[in-house]
């Protein structure tokens, strides 16, 4: 808004500032209002300084309707001063923008309405600033709106208080959330009660534009000779009690006030040219009311609420029903675990338990109850008993060393007993359940006592492949929890034996001494035993002993046979051989070996002829001394052929081959190794 044009002595200080400052571009800076009112004197848009101003015109500056603050509405027209005066205030609904010539929206209207009705009476600078800001936004618009290039040059000044940007911000938020116009809405919890009852009464005021709950808002009640006030909490809601004092119908009214005004109040200028005003400080009202009919008191009911061990419960929810089932009378057991619910009409009422107020109680059915005409409910209490809620058993069955689930094994579920010597032991049979593919079985138990009621499992048939667990676990099932219990299998051992045989003729070899060990990696990534974990002998039918080997149920477990001693006459494998042991199978691997070879016969020399001569050497010399009759075979670099194709013989013999069989189900081959069946 521009207030005044600068004088040209002031133009020419500002040139001189220029420049000073050189090359610097210059900046009008804002000084602090106190003309025109509170909020900040700025330079106009076209930079003139203390030509402008942003925030309120009134007290403690210029007054323009009396001791109200107002704000500008028509940024590019001249200021209030100007104006000769103000016709008096005026409500608007809606509103053309004086700046871009176009209708703002209605919902624009309510929120500055809100905004300088809730916050320009004010005479604080920077708030004074941030509702001119936000008028401007929702009015005005164009270049001043909050993010316009005037409307951010406005509160950008370096005395502009830092905070009127985002108190603004907060202002047009809060507004589309809280604007009016208001509803007041008064709800008696009941349309219907008998003399001398209280009566609670629920309040809210909304929001008609967002529906939205109205906080701190005083709301002034009636009803007969009853007055009270209340003001809405943080949800925007509030109760009030009265006592109802006489038959008939009760007429329960209410008044909010001291709301933001919803609608604009204006101050049109004498001159034209100079803007509109807007009035600070604007309140609304809401009003509301309801019946309730009063109707004489005759009788009651008190409720006694325990459980099966006798315990009082305390927080149980009842409602006494009518004959069409309408709710007549509700409430909670106290600390003594008794309602009592009075001025009841005389009849025939249903009694509903609503909340048992915990976790662990069961809700009983409905009863019945007579209602006569003056006997109080404490003539006659009614005991009402809640059973404890059934437990439920998640029972997990899981292989023991990999945890993986176990389908179809079936477990006994049975009662709690105690022998002679006060030992606990399983008892009555309960019934069997049966885990499902994803090793649960679910089961509803009864419960007796808030401790809890115990119960044995034990398990009358294994999956598939895994030693059964008989071993009965005792387990404590309370109200209403969940019991998770999970229980273990090992797999069925897998049975080894050793076949050994003749690698050429199939022949069954005894006296084969092996080792059976696990698989380590040694650093150059081969397979070599590591634990030895049996060892045995074949017998004279080449066969040996079964042999129990830990196993798992798929992918089983590698282990190496190492030939240890070799049958008399063979030479011992030359590798060990890799099998797999899977649970519940027998794997018989078949160890094949080679004879040792045999030396060849060597020739006899021929004797020489008593009193020869040995025929003269090569080139000259002493011929060869022959070898007398007895002497022993030479060795090294005259080693005989046979001797050579001998240690060839012992690098190529051993191998084996393995057979497996499940003893339930076929498994797959041996990956890796020699083959299986």
């Amino acid at each position: 808004m521009r207030s005044r044009i600068p004088t040209p002595s002031r133009l020419a200080a500002v040139a001189v500032a220029a420049g000073v400052v050189g090359t610097l571009a210059w900046v009008p800076t804002a000084v602090a209002a106190d003309k025109y009112g509170p909020g900040f004197q700025i330079p106009d848009s076209e930079g003139h300084a203390a030509s402008s101003h942003i925030g309120a015109y009134g007290p403690p500056g210029l007054r323009v309707w009396g001791d109200n603050e107002t704000y500008c509405a028509d940024p590019s027209r001249r200021g209030p001063d100007a104006a000769g005066g103000y016709f008096g205030p005026k409500p608007v609904s809606q509103w053309t923008s004086s700046e871009t010539g176009q209708k703002v929206p209605d919902a624009n209207v309510a929120y500055a309405s809100y905004i300088i009705g809730k916050y320009g009476q004010t005479h604080s600078d920077a708030q004074a600033a941030a509702v001119d800001a936000a008028t401007y936004e929702l009015l005005a618009g164009g270049t001043y709106g909050i993010n316009g290039s005037r409307g951010k040059q406005r509160l950008s000044y370096p005395n502009v208080s830092a905070n009127s940007r985002s108190m603004a911000m907060g202002y047009l938020a809060e507004a589309k959330k809280l604007a009016g116009p208001y509803e007041l809405h008064v709800r008696p919890k009941v349309k219907e009660t008998t003399e001398g009852t209280k009566v609670t009464v629920d309040v809210d005021v909304t929001s008609k534009l967002s529906g939205e709950h109205i906080p701190g808002v005083k709301v002034d009640l009636g009803a007969d000779s009853s007055k009270g006030s209340v003001t809405t909490g943080g949800d925007g809601r509030a109760s009030w009690t009265f006592t109802a004092s006489k038959t008939g119908t009760t007429a329960v009214k209410g008044t909010a006030t001291g709301l933001p005004g919803s609608q604009l109040k204006t101050l049109d200028p004498h001159d034209k040219r100079a803007q509109r005003m807007l009035l600070a400080g604007d309140t609304t009202t809401a009003q509301d009311s309801a019946d309730v009919t009063v109707k004489p008191a005759t009788g009651g009911v008190e409720i006694h609420k325990k459980d099966p061990e006798g315990s009082r419960l305390v927080g149980v929810s009842f409602q006494l029903l009518d004959s069409a089932g309408k709710v007549v009378k509700e409430g909670k057991t106290g600390k003594d675990g008794v309602l009592t619910f009075e001025g009841v009409a005389p009849g025939k009422y249903r009694l509903h338990e609503s909340s048992t107020g915990d976790d662990i109680h069961e809700l009983v059915p409905d009863q019945d109850v007579l209602i006569v005409a003056g006997q109080s409910g404490s003539a006659k209490p009614i005991t009402v008993i809640d059973p404890f809620k059934d437990a439920e058993l998640v029972l997990k069955k899981v292989d023991k060393a990999t945890g993986k689930p176990l389908a179809n094994a079936v477990i006994e579920i049975d009662a709690d007993d105690v022998d002679g010597a006060g030992k606990h032991k399983p008892g009555k049979k309960i019934t069997d359940v049966t885990t499902g593919k994803d090793g649960l079985a679910k089961l509803k138990l009864g419960v007796d006592v808030k401790a809890g009621s115990a119960y044995w499992a034990k398990e009358v048939k294994a999956p598939a492949h895994y030693q059964l667990n008989s071993t009965p676990e005792r387990f404590l099932a309370k109200a209403g929890a969940v019991v998770n219990l999970t229980l273990t299998n090992d797999p069925i051992p897998a049975t080894m034996r050793v076949l050994k045989t003749d690698k050429e003729s199939g022949k069954v070899l005894g006296g084969m001494g092996f080792d059976i060990a696990t698989v380590r990696v040694d650093p150059s990534g081969n397979k070599v035993p590591g634990t030895k974990v049996a060892s045995g002998t074949t017998g004279a039918d080449g066969k040996s002993q079964p042999i129990k080997l830990d196993a798992t149920v798929e992918d089983g477990i590698e282990y190496l046979l190492t030939e240890t001693k070799a049958p008399d006459g063979y030479d011992k494998l030359a590798r060990p051989i890799s099998f797999t042991a899977r649970a519940d199978s027998e794997v018989t691997v078949r160890a094949q070996d080679s004879k040792l070879p045999t030396p060849p016969t060597p020739p006899t020399p021929t004797p020489s002829t008593p009193g020869s001569t040995p025929p003269p050497a090569k080139g000259g010399g002493t011929p060869p001394e022959t070898p007398s009759s007895g002497s022993l075979a030479k060795t090294g670099a005259e080693m005989a052929p046979w001797a050579a194709g001998g240690a060839a013989a012992l690098l190529a013999v051993g191998g084996g081959t393995v057979w497996m069989t499940r003893r339930r189900q076929q498994s797959p081959a041996n990956a890796g190794n020699s083959p299986q069946e």
